[in-house]
Order: C-alpha cells, then sequence, then structure tokens
C-alpha cells in the first residue's frame, strides 16, 4: 500500500493469503490444484477482472475479494485495477527480489577495499520496547551504498586512506540499523568529496537512529550545498524525515511541520528525487492524525464506478484502518463475516497440550453460526446480492436458515453477478434432498455454458459427479483439468512475475501434492477430484476393476485404480478379480510385468499366494485406497519410493470404515496431524476443498453405487497402519500376516528360485516400517544363511529391522 512502505514495519511472520481453512476440515499443508482462489490462469484472471465474477471464494485474499465486491455491485475493475490489487503487499515482492541485492550487495561490494573485515551478517532490524522487531533499512539504501562505494574506489582508489574512511563511516551507519552507533571521525586532511560524503552518512545515520529532527537539518543543509553530490535527494529526504518525526511524536506542530516539508516536495519539479511519493507521505500523514477523516477519503474513491489508478494502495490502507479497530466498512465486514474466523484461544492456559479435534470444531462452528446470523440479517434488511452469497457460503445443509436462503438462490436472475455463486450454493445445500435427476438437470445446463473459469467448471463437474447416474457418468465427471500445473517451475524463475496468480501469493509457501495427475510425479494437466478419489474408494472391487479398464482414462490414472484394487482382490482372495487385474497391470506397470504375469501362471495355493504377495512386496506404496496409496514410479522397481504396510489376509470380515475424508486433502498422510483425531468427515469439503465458505459440503456418493457390497468388502481390507510411536491395531482371530506367509513358503521351498529375491524385498520392508515380528531380520538370516553367493545375498549387506 502507498503508507506500508514508509512505516516501521514490525518484522513479524505472517502468511500473505487468508488461511485457507487451518483446521476448518482436514487440515492440509497442500494447495488445492483444481480449486483457485486467486483468480486461476491468466486468461481466467483477466476475465475475471473484466467482470466474469464467478463463484465467490471467502479464502481469497481481502484484496481479492474487493474485486468481487465490487462486481457483484456493478463497478468496474479492469486489468491494471485487477492486477494491482491482485499483487501482494508490500514491498518488493518474492518473484522480482534480487536475492543479490541489498545487504547481500553491499556485502559483496565492500569487498573492493583490500584488508577490510568482512561481514557475514547486517542486522536491518532494531527491537522495539514491546519486544517485537521492526524494520530499519532496506534493499535500496545497500544498492546506493555499493554504487556509491563502486564510483569512490575507481575515483580515487579502492585501497587510499580516504575511501578506507569513507567504508568506515558507511558501516557505522548500517550499524544504526539495529543501534545506536557513533561514525568515525574523519581526519582533518579529509578531501572536499569525503566530507560531503560524510555529511550524507551523518544525516543518514541520524535518520536509522530515530533522531528525526536532527536528520531533517542535515538534510536540509545537503539540499542547500551546491557542491553535495546528494544536493538534490535533500527536499525529499526532509519530508520523508519529518513525516517520520511527525508519526513518533504524534502531536499537532509536528503534523503540520510534515504536511508543510510534502508541500515543499510537490511543488518542486517533478524530475526532483522522490517527487512521485508525495501522496504516499500525505496518506501516510493522514492515516495516523485524523484516520476517520482520511477513511473518508479513501471510501470515497474506493466507491467511484471505475476504478481509481491508486485503487489497490486505497483499499490497503482502508484496511489496516479497519483491522486497527479505527473505522467501519461495509465491504470489509463482508468479507470477515464470510471468513468466520474464531477468536484465537490463550495458549497461556493450555501450555502443553494441543485443542481435541471437538473443541477447535466447536469454536469453528461457534464463529460460523455468529457469521451466517450477520450476513442473513443483513440480506434480509438490504437485499443486497452480496451479503446473500455470504449467507449462502456460510450455510449448511442442516441449518434452519439453509431453505428460505436456497429459495433466494433459486430466484436470482442468470443475469445476476451473484448467480453462479448462488448456483454452487443451491446444489450445495440440496444434494442430500434433492433427487439426482432433478440436480443433474441444474448442472447439466451450467456445465454447458462456455463463459465458466476452470475452476468454476472444476466445481460443478464436483457436484455433478457425486449425482451420477452410472459409471461411465461418473467417469466423465471424475477428472478435473489442474490449474497452474506449471506452478513449481515459476519458483526458479524469480526474474519475472509468476504467470499464475497463485505463485504470487504463495511465493513457494505451498506445494501442489505429487503422483496423482496423468503424468509422472508432478507433471500432467488431469486427476481424479479429491471427491471422486473418495468416491472410488467407496466403490466395491467389480466397480473399480470396470472403472480401470475403462480407455477413456488416462494410463496413469488407471494404474492407479488397477493397483489399488489389485490389493484388495488380495485381501479378499479373489481368484478370478486377481488374475483378471494382474493381466492389466503386466501392460500398465510393465517393470513389473514378468510378476504379474507369474501371479497368473502360478497354480492355484501356495505358490500362486506367493505369487500374489511378492507383488506387494515390491510395490511400497500399494494399498487398498487411494488416499494412502503411492504411484510406483522410476526406471527401476528399486525406485518405487514410500514405505511398505503390513499386508494382512483375514478369514473372517473384522470391523472397517473408509478412510477419512480429511485424508484426500493431505494426499494420504495419516489423519493424527498435531496428534488429533481426524477431521470430521460431515465437515470435511472435497468439493471445493474448503474454499468456497465455512458451510458444510458432505460427500455425496453417487446413487449406483453399491454402498452395502462395498461394505462387506471391506471387513477384510484390514490396516496395520497407525500412529507413529503407539502400537499397531491387534490383530483380528485367524488372521495370517503376508510376510510371515512367505517366510514360512520360503523355509518349505528351497528351490524355488523366487525365493532369493522374495527374502531381498523382505528385508528392505524392514527397514522401512512394513515388517512383522521382526520379518525383515528372519528374511535376512535365512537369506544369508541358504543362499549367501547368490547375487540377492549380495545386494542385501545388512539389515534394519
Amino acid at each position: 500500500m502507498v503508507v506500508r512502505r514508509w512505516l516501521t514495519v514490525v518484522a513479524v511472520a505472517a502468511t500473505l493469503a487468508a488461511p485457507t481453512s487451518a483446521w476448518a476440515s482436514g487440515p492440509s499443508p497442500i494447495a488445492p490444484w483444481y480449486v483457485d482462489q486467486y483468480g486461476g490462469d491468466p486468461a481466467d484472471a483477466a476475465a475475471f477482472f473484466k467482470g466474469r465474477t464467478g463463484i465467490v471464494m471467502p479464502t481469497a485474499p481481502r484484496a481479492m475479494l474487493y474485486i468481487s465486491w465490487r462486481l457483484l455491485h456493478g463497478q468496474n475493475v479492469g486489468q491494471v485495477a485487477g492486477q494491482a490489487l491482485a499483487t501482494p503487499c508490500c514491498g518488493t515482492p518474492w518473484w522480482a527480489h534480487d536475492w543479490g541485492g541489498g545487504a547481500n550487495k553491499w556485502s559483496e561490494a565492500r569487498k573492493v577495499v583490500p584488508g577490510v573485515p568482512q561481514s557475514l551478517y547486517i542486522e536491518t532490524e532494531r527491537p522495539s520496547a514491546e519486544g517485537s522487531y521492526s524494520q530499519v533499512c532496506f534493499d535500496d539504501a545497500f544498492d546506493t551504498a555499493a554504487a556509491t562505494l563502486k564510483d569512490r574506489a575507481a575515483k580515487h582508489g579502492a585501497a587510499s586512506p580516504e575511501v578506507r574512511a569513507w567504508l568506515a563511516g558507511q558501516d557505522a551507519v548500517f550499524a544504526n540499523c539495529h543501534k545506536t552507533t557513533a561514525l568515525p571521525p574523519l581526519p582533518a586532511s579529509a578531501p572536499s568529496w569525503l566530507k560531503a560524503d560524510r555529511a550524507y552518512q551523518e544525516a543518514a545515520a541520524a535518520f536509522y537512529d530515530t533522531r528525526y529532527a536532527e536528520a531533517a537539518r542535515r538534510f536540509s543543509d545537503i539540499a542547500k550545498d551546491a557542491g553535495s553530490p546528494w544536493r538534490g535527494t535533500g527536499v525529499y529526504l526532509v519530508a520523508r524525515a519529518l513525516t517520520r518525526k511527525a508519526l513518533m511524536e504524534k502531536t499537532p506542530a509536528g503534523y503540520a511541520e510534515a504536511h508543510a516539508a510534502v508541500a515543499r516536495l510537490e511543488a518542486a519539479s517533478p524530475t526532483t528525487y522522490g517527487w512521485s511519493q508525495v501522496l504516499g507521505l500525505r496518506n501516510l500523514l493522514g492515516f495516523h492524525e485524523d484516520a476517520k477523516a482520511f477513511a473518508v477519503g479513501l471510501q470515497q474513491r474506493l466507491s467511484a464506478r471505475q476504478a481509481l489508478p491508486n485503487i489497490a494502495e486505497d483499499f490497503r490502507d482502508l484496511r489496516d484502518l479497519y483491522d486497527a479497530g479505527k473505522i467501519t466498512d461495509e465491504p470489509l465486514d463482508w468479507m470477515a463475516a464470510m471468513k468466520a474466523q474464531p477468536p484465537r484461544p490463550d495458549y497461556r492456559l493450555t501450555q502443553n497440550q494441543e485443542e481435541t479435534t471437538a473443541m477447535i470444531a466447536g469454536r469453528y462452528e461457534a464463529a460460523r453460526r455468529a457469521a451466517l446470523a450477520r450476513a442473513e440479517s443483513r440480506w434480509r434488511a438490504e437485499r443486497d446480492v452480496a451479503w446473500l452469497a455470504a449467507a449462502l457460503s456460510l450455510a449448511s445443509p442442516s441449518d434452519p436458515e439453509a431453505k428460505a436462503l436456497s429459495e433466494a438462490a433459486a430466484s436470482l436472475p442468470a443475469t445476476s453477478p451473484a448467480w453462479l455463486t448462488a448456483q454452487y450454493h443451491l446444489v450445495r445445500l440440496g444434494m442430500g434432498q434433492a433427487p439426482s435427476a432433478q440436480t443433474r438437470r441444474r448442472l447439466d445446463a451450467i456445465l454447458a455454458r462456455s463463459d465458466l473459469s476452470t475452476s468454476d467448471r472444476n466445481l460443478f463437474t464436483a457436484q455433478r459427479a457425486q449425482v451420477a447416474s452410472g459409471l461411465d457418468d461418473f467417469l466423465r465427471y471424475a477428472l478435473r483439468r489442474r490449474l497452474c500445473a506449471h506452478l513449481n517451475e515459476d519458483w526458479n524463475q524469480e526474474d519475472r512475475r509468476p504467470s499464475c496468480a497463485r505463485g504470487a501469493w504463495d511465493g513457494g509457501g505451498e506445494v501442489q501434492p505429487e503422483g496423482i495427475y496423468d503424468g509422472p510425479k508432478s507433471q500432467g494437466v488431469t486427476g481424479f477430484g479429491e471427491d471422486a478419489r473418495a468416491t472410488i474408494d467407496r466403490m466395491p472391487l467389480a466397480t473399480r476393476i470396470a472403472l480401470s479398464r475403462n480407455p477413456r482414462l488416462p494410463r496413469t490414472l488407471r494404474l492407479d485404480v488397477a493397483l489399488t484394487s489389485y490389493g484388495r482382490a488380495v485381501q479378499l482372495q479373489d481368484e478370478g478379480a486377481i488374475d483378471a487385474l494382474a493381466g492389466e497391470l503386466a501392460d500398465l506397470l510393465p517393470l513389473m510385468a514378468k510378476d504379474f504375469r507369474d501371479v497368473r501362471a502360478s497354480r492355484r495355493g501356495p505358490d500362486k499366494r506367493f505369487a500374489e504377495l511378492l507383488v506387494l512386496a515390491k510395490i511400497p506404496g500399494a494399498r487398498t485406497d487411494l488416499a494412502a496409496y503411492v504411484r510406483p514410479e522410476g526406471r527401476r522397481v528399486a525406485d518405487f519410493q514410500i514405505y511398505w504396510t503390513d499386508w494382512v489376509i483375514l478369514k473372517r470380515p473384522a470391523a472397517a470404515a473408509a478412510p477419512p475424508l480429511a485424508l484426500y486433502q493431505t494426499t494420504g498422510d495419516l489423519p493424527d496431524r498435531y496428534g488429533q483425531p481426524p477431521w470430521p468427515d460431515a465437515l470435511t469439503d472435497l468439493t471445493c476443498l474448503d474454499e468456497c465458505g465455512r458451510g458444510a459440503a458432505p460427500l455425496r456418493v453417487p446413487d449406483f453405487v453399491d454402498r452395502r457390497k462395498a461394505a462387506a468388502e471391506r471387513g477384510f481390507l484390514f490396516s496395520t497402519e497407525h500412529e507413529y510411536g503407539k502400537p499397531a491395531p491387534a490383530m483380528p482371530p485367524g488372521a495370517v500376516d503376508a510376510w510371515d506367509e512367505m517366510l514360512d513358503y520360503a523355509k518349505a521351498h528351497p528351490a524355488d528360485p523366487r525365493v532369493p529375491e522374495a527374502l531381498h524385498w523382505l528385508v528392505h520392508v524392514g527397514h522401512f516400517g512394513g515388517s512383522h515380528d521382526h520379518s525383515g531380520r528372519r528374511a535376512f538370516r535365512l537369506l544369508h544363511g541358504r543362499y549367501e553367493g547368490s547375487y540377492w545375498a549380495k545386494k542385501t549387506p545388512y539389515y534394519n529391522d
């Protein structure tokens, strides 16, 4: 913003973007990949700035939400204003920052003077009385000093006493960035150029040391000195020093003095150094001198139908006044209502224990209910569609307000800028009660539009998948187009703005998941939506097999479904399904083709079961559910990554539940993040991934899925995965451990050529946490005791079980 650059900026860690959910649903550090609250790819962002409102996402940064507010009220934005608002505040953004500049550039420049001690680190912040730190020195000061040193060394000799004295003075100037430091005296014989530079150094040191009156006086003298090379900067630096003085003293006289200095700068030639900062200095003074009067001017400019040139700066100033509690503002009230952030708990009262999931959920629910009441009241009183959008985003299907809000959403004309937002929430609120055919008709009409952004199309597609009429219909809507697939590439190109808005806001702080798209690792542009992955995991085996055979599904995604289905088939001991999947997987995973062919060729009984289990021993990421599965990738089987799970085959079903929905947002992490149980399914949003509001969006499994059969099968899908440091779940009666069975087979069939390799892999299983009763150690001893000279024994020189 205009004023922030000149404020004493408190140096505390803060995120640029609004929290995307934290605890609001299966907490995840993973950036959504088919939903984007930052505007999406460049074409979609440009359309947004031009007036395509789309689905309002409350988790967007407030500057982005302000664009939505304007569009909802018929005010223009445009590319220039939109791009300005979409640029994170403040200072030089990470993508344009010169990481070799600033203090680093200065440290490098000092090396031109031989024999001087080299500084390793320069403190640029000062401690405040409150215990925090304030940024005092910025990159431009170091860059100017580096350029000046280069010039003086070239003109007067890098090893000359005069340049050494100049450098000693400048080092002392920068020491004042952190603490009061006197500059060393100049020799009496100092030349005029050095005395002129020293006058500027003294003024700068006074400024950094918060001696603003002295700094202003010194800069004023420099401005009057016709022989000073710094004369041109004097008028501006006087205004800047007196502005800082006024902000520190907060007296009428101080403000008047600063205003007069800014007026002198404005009256100078536009070519005067710092002349472009007049508005920023004036706004800074107004911000602190009379916040309410300053806010009135901001609000008047921001209410203009056409976006004014300084809209981004004005909005940021207004936002800061609002956050400081000095003003009220309807657009910012609207944003606060939609975000519905609960008060932060007093962790001093619970220093040694985390909040429970129930406590956290309760705080968020209380904040949601309060915000819903406020938004719904404003909607009823004003009939402002922005407040209707807010109320809809906060409503849950079970709320008493949901019926009236849904009726209001249904009555909006298609020409309303809030129409798409209303349609999304109308479907969300009625998903569990409305007939599927009715919902399909509504969504099909929306998806037939050609003006949807990629993000909005993905959201309506996700809803459509949940009311699919059959497997083919489901597949048509299960796939999503990935947004900002090039994001990781942009992180390494610091010389230009990221082509995706998310990259500018995240600054590399979030990553998109790997191994779920139609390309290897992080590559690819299409993947199953998180809702679709959860739905697939709730299908019975036969339906999953039919899905994996569909040629319209990308090959890598067919592999994912087929391999997790194979794990299920083995645990179910469905030999027909095992053989069918082994034939399919021999083609989908060529590195393992021989192993899968061996599964089909082996005789029923122990020989075949050994072949089936050997496959699982060689693929560490194999699981029965996509939630925990990791795709096998690499040029060799040994390249496959992640830890093994301990496979168990049951003789009778045990109690089992599908993976918590929260896992699909965290791409397979265990649900005990921060030691807590998983976030409840009813509060986990796999459609919009928590970007569309605090209202609940429970997953709706399509009617065609035989959930009863799937539940019966799941009773056999026993998993030993558990929280680190806690014991594994007890084995059900009659259960058979896969690694024990393989070891028993190996002992009984010493001549089987597969055994040495199988023992090698069982040792690896033990290395990475999936062993059973020291199966890795037992496999190592058997391998070296019986096959000591074999290729596989040589490849297995030690065990770690």
